[in-house]
């Protein structure tokens, strides 16, 4: 009898220790994916801090309090707006208020940031219409109040994805198309003009060590303006590399392409002007052009 009981013992005592031992090897194999979710959670963190204008103000802890509660106040009031438009007025009452939060300097630099920010945005350069403008700034709006209420980097990282997919849907195949090419280039439109200039096998490896140190150092680079100082450090170090003829066809292609940008930036504006003068304006029955809301 006693010997049985001790054998039921050590049976219990073997079983209990075997799940230990399967938790504790489950748990460490769990450890790098966990490790490895962490850094990327992180790194989205540290993303969205540096995409962010607000960030480099050197806002005090009243002021991003306040900033804060406008936010949230014209959130609520975007979602009780009945029409784009009213969600646009809401915008821009949001973003006067803010302004009075901030000091003249912060304003000025605000207003520089958020500037290189648009110029930066592949979405104003595929020459959008009023209404596109209207329905992205809505998505744009829903995703900001959604990620407000996200709890981690990963949520606000799927709510990103969601917008974006979006405002996909609102493009045309010719915008879908331009915007890829767009991306493909980089933030700037900037096609790589080094592939047109008969680059040697050994100015191509020179090209590439400076381009690779660049993306090292980027990493470190909090602020647009550093980044910025970069690119310029690697621009000089790369026309070393050019031979002087390489540097003027560069310079010649590059002037081109910033020719054609503020063409096609015209012509958007032109276009857009046109659209908005022909929506005030419809056809009543007999052909004849009436001014919308009003009959003849």
């Amino acid at each position: 009898m006693k010997i049985r009981i001790i054998l039921a013992t050590l049976i219990v005592l073997g079983l209990a220790l075997g799940t230990v031992a399967q938790a504790k090897s489950a748990e460490k194999k769990e450890q790098p994916a966990k490790k490895e979710r962490a850094k990327k959670d992180k790194g989205a963190q540290k993303e969205q801090k540096n995409n962010n204008p607000f960030t480099q103000l050197n806002l005090t802890q009243e002021q991003m309090a306040k900033i804060k509660e406008i936010r949230q106040q014209a959130m609520k009031n975007a979602k009780q707006a009945d029409s784009p438009k009213a969600k646009k007025q809401v915008m821009a009452k949001m973003k006067s208020d803010i302004n009075s939060v901030l000091t003249k300097e912060q304003q000025a630099k605000l207003t520089k940031l958020q500037a290189k920010g648009k110029k930066q945005d592949p979405l104003s350069q595929i020459g959008l219409t009023p209404e596109q403008k209207a329905k992205i700034d809505t998505i744009n709006a829903e995703a900001k109040k959604a990620g407000q209420k996200a709890k981690t980097p990963r949520e606000k990282q799927e709510i990103i994805k969601k917008s974006r997919l979006a405002i996909q849907n609102i493009l045309t195949p010719e915008q879908k198309v331009k915007i890829k090419e767009l991306s493909k280039q980089g933030h700037s439109g900037q096609p790589n003009f080094l592939n047109k200039l008969g680059l040697t096998p050994e100015q191509k490896k020179a090209v590439a060590k400076v381009n690779q140190k660049m993306r090292k150092q980027a990493k470190d680079r909090k602020t647009p303006e550093d980044r910025m100082k970069l690119s310029k450090t690697a621009k000089e170090e790369i026309n070393k590399i050019l031979t002087p003829d390489q540097r003027a066809k560069l310079l010649e292609l590059e002037k081109e392409w910033a020719e054609k940008q503020a063409n096609i930036k015209g012509d958007n504006a032109k276009k857009a002007s046109k659209d908005k003068k022909t929506k005030k304006e419809r056809p009543d029955r007999d052909g004849k052009k009436t001014k919308k809301g009003k009959s003849k």
